[in-house]
């Protein structure tokens, strides 16, 4: 009888395959147990945000914000959508994660109707810059600011993307009307964005939610070992969820940079306001107009600064990393990394479709 000879690299592709088999079905078994959801605030001011979604009366973006009577009689037919945002503003603000229940529940109109919610605040902002209202300026756009950071808090990337956009509308409101304040009018816009800019959650925590609705998705084994496979293959090259994730990220740090570059123009003026002249660096206005440096998102420095003949000019560096002495940022395609520096008017370098 012939002896059998050993062959150790049949033996090592049964063991790999084995231990493939095991990773799948370990995978599989992972994913039919989504994490149990995050307990919800009670009262929940999100909840709050639906309510007043309900109340909107005509379509804030078809009002001429030029006309004053016509502003007057939209802001006055939005009264109660404005008061019940506020008083969600006034709560603890959670996206309900209806994600962990069979079918997953998705909602675009729903986001629609609270991205419409930003413009009615933003209409009584701008009639109140029309009054000459300062105080109610900066009110209404610091709540703008503020709701859409709610809306996004404890959702998915769609939810952070749609709060993003309503805090850039407060972002620019206020950074338009920044040449009007006052000393005391500067520090309040300075506390308040700062205090918004230390409760942000870490990009982070959208990845474990994303899981869960995608869990939640998948109805049959199928599916889940189909999901597993692509999951797998991810980690040895490029995939859709990297590249949404790589994006997603980029695009919510944009909006950190300008919210600290907005507090810190406006520390700026403070310093000015008091002194007739600008600080040397942004090291002088620690810690009397702000409680530390902001830290450029995109840089291990912070933003940069330069006293210029006509003024000055402060920005970040941008996605590429790389101080381009104050050239505007640049446009990009899908997942090029733009080049140029990040002003607080610079546009959004992404569009909902780079997601898909």
């Amino acid at each position: 009888m012939a002896e059998k000879k050993f062959k150790p690299g049949k033996t090592l592709r049964i063991t790999a395959a084995l231990i493939l088999l095991g990773l799948m079905v370990y995978g599989t078994i992972q994913l039919s147990r989504p994490p149990p959801p995050a307990p919800l605030p009670n009262p929940n001011g999100y909840d709050d945000f639906i309510k007043a979604t309900k109340y909107i009366v005509g379509d804030p973006l078809k009002v001429n914000t030029e006309k004053t009577e016509e502003l007057v009689a939209f802001v006055a037919q939005n009264r109660e959508a404005i008061r019940l945002t506020r008083t969600g503003l006034s709560r603890r603000c959670y996206v309900p994660n209806g994600y962990y229940g069979s079918p997953a529940v998705f909602s675009p109109q729903r986001l629609m109707d609270l991205k419409r919610l930003c413009w009615v605040l933003a209409a009584e902002g701008k009639l109140a810059e029309m009054e000459a209202h300062i105080d109610d300026v900066i009110q209404t756009y610091l709540e703008t600011i503020r709701y859409g950071e709610e809306i996004g808090r404890g959702g998915l990337m769609i939810d952070k993307l749609v709060g993003v956009a309503c805090e850039h509308v407060g972002i620019l409101a206020l950074h338009r009307n920044l040449s009007r304040l006052s000393l005391s009018q500067c520090r309040e816009i300075i506390h308040a964005l700062e205090e918004i800019d230390q409760r942000r959650e870490p990009i982070e925590t959208v990845w474990p939610r994303e899981a869960a609705f995608e869990r939640a998705m998948i109805t049959n084994w199928k599916e889940r070992l189909s999901l597993w496979k692509a999951k797998l293959t991810g980690f040895f090259g490029e995939n859709r969820t990297k590249k949404q994730r790589l994006l997603f990220t980029r695009h919510l740090k944009a909006y950190e940079a300008k919210t600290r570059l907005l507090f810190t123009e406006a520390a700026v003026r403070s310093y000015h306001l008091e002194n007739a002249t600008l600080p040397k660096d942004l090291g002088e206005l620690v810690p009397q107009y702000l409680k530390a440096l902001p830290q450029d998102p995109f840089f291990t420095k912070g933003m940069i600064y330069r006293v210029r003949s006509e003024g000055f000019l402060l920005y970040s560096v941008g996605p590429d990393g790389v101080d381009d002495d104050g050239k505007p940022l640049k446009e990009s395609i899908g997942s090029d990394i733009p080049t140029g520096d990040l002003f607080i008017d610079s546009p959004s370098f992404i569009t909902f479709g780079s997601f898909l």
